[in-house]
């Protein structure tokens, strides 16, 4: 077990606010917990967050894909803000820390807007504190960037709008095997309604049914052939 100064040292250099430091020592060194459980524990010390919103957050605990210790989530967090604008970790940076990590408690946090009352409340634009890894972490998830003509291949110009893009990946998702464009649906649906070992058993089970199919067949035979394969659903 690691040294108490040595967790008091490493703490310190995180420069935590006075509650998520207490938060965080509820549970031992290295108990792993979900960005959920962590979060919830904090908005229980700051109802006030939001707004006043964060005293009717409910988050569910049990559809987090990843759990880890305190100590890891909150040096991954550090990493997100730039210590000359935000030198303190205080609550809110945290919450908004821990969605960008996980995201389904960013999902679940976007309910009523809660995310956005929060980083309206923070001194200073988020932008402005966040890291270039924090800044691509907040990204809305269903934003299109602008992309190159094939995102596969590296092109130097001719970079296409959103519009174009959506087209062009419309057209190569038709052009995939409908049985594993369904499939791929049904595990995000899933994932959104039932959580991550739901979705993960359901992949399992689809996977298994796709190896057989005839469509597998089609598109190891098309591209040992270097021809397009000819799908037909079966």
């Amino acid at each position: 077990m690691m040294p108490v100064s040595s967790q008091l040292s490493e703490r310190e250099e995180l420069n935590l606010s006075s509650t998520v430091s207490e938060a965080s020592r509820q549970w031992q060194e290295h108990e792993s917990v979900t960005a959920a459980t962590f979060a919830k524990a904090i908005l229980a010390r700051h109802s006030e967050y939001a707004g006043g919103k964060a005293s009717a957050v409910s988050l569910d605990e049990g559809r987090a894909e990843q759990k880890r210790p305190v100590q890891v989530w909150l040096t991954d967090i550090r990493t997100l803000y730039d210590r000359s604008v935000a030198p303190t970790l205080h609550g809110r940076l945290v919450i908004l820390g821990l969605s960008y990590l996980e995201p389904d408690l960013q999902g679940q946090l976007q309910r009523d807007g809660f995310l956005t009352a929060l980083e309206q409340e923070l001194k200073e634009p988020l932008n402005d504190l966040l890291t270039d890894r924090g800044r691509a972490l907040r990204e809305p998830s269903d934003s299109v960037p602008i992309q190159p003509d094939d995102p596969l291949c590296l092109v130097a110009d001719d970079q296409l709008g959103r519009a174009a893009f959506a087209r062009y990946l419309a057209a190569r998702i038709g052009a995939s095997g409908p049985l594993a464009t369904r499939g791929a649906k049904r595990i995000m649906n899933a994932r959104r309604a039932a959580g991550f070992a739901a979705a993960r058993s359901l992949s399992d089970d689809l996977r298994h049914a796709l190896e057989w199919s005839h469509d597998v067949d089609e598109g190891m035979a098309a591209h040992r052939e270097g021809r397009s394969p000819r799908f037909t659903g079966r």
